[in-house]
């Protein structure tokens, strides 16, 4: 399964929200992993998630280990499954891709990141207007990076 890109995402997102990781293959989600604490999407009320690849990991009610030890079975389990398998599961789910796609999590990410803003400081707005411009960008910084890109040679 060389043709095969893992995207596994461990950014966290504002209020310990997570984004969802996903199996990527020719370009179509084939596999989504998320957690009860994903604050993204209600997947676990898709009828028949499972079958469309969209495995729920209920967080709520068990301690990290035995979550990751869940995660684990469930991705083991996949690994296993045929090609044709894997074909079938990418059929299923043909619209996840456009619906994980950034332009539609963004909102969601944007409003989250926004509320969890606003309830640690009230006056967000106030804030935000007094420090404009003075907060420096990642294209206006000239400092450069400790690591080194991966095009860079090492020597």
């Amino acid at each position: 399964m060389e043709y095969m890109e893992t995207l596994c995402s461990s950014t966290r997102a504002v209020r310990g929200k997570e984004s969802p990781n996903c199996w990527i293959i020719e370009g179509e989600i084939l596999m989504l992993c998320i957690t009860h604490l994903n604050g993204l999407h209600p997947f676990n009320h898709v009828e028949d998630h499972e079958s469309k690849g969209i495995y729920v990991i209920d967080r709520r009610h068990k301690g990290a280990e035995e979550s990751v030890q869940e995660l684990a079975s469930v991705m083991y389990d996949f690994c296993g499954q045929s090609r044709r398998q894997r074909i079938i599961l990418r059929n299923s789910n043909e619209g996840l891709s456009a619906l994980l796609d950034w332009q539609n999590l963004g909102v969601f990410y944007r409003d989250c990141r926004r509320l969890a803003l606003e309830s640690l400081h009230p006056d967000v707005d106030k804030i935000m207007r007094e420090n404009e411009g003075k907060v420096p960008s990642a294209a206006t910084s000239r400092r450069p990076s400790i690591h080194s890109s991966d095009g860079e040679d090492e020597e």
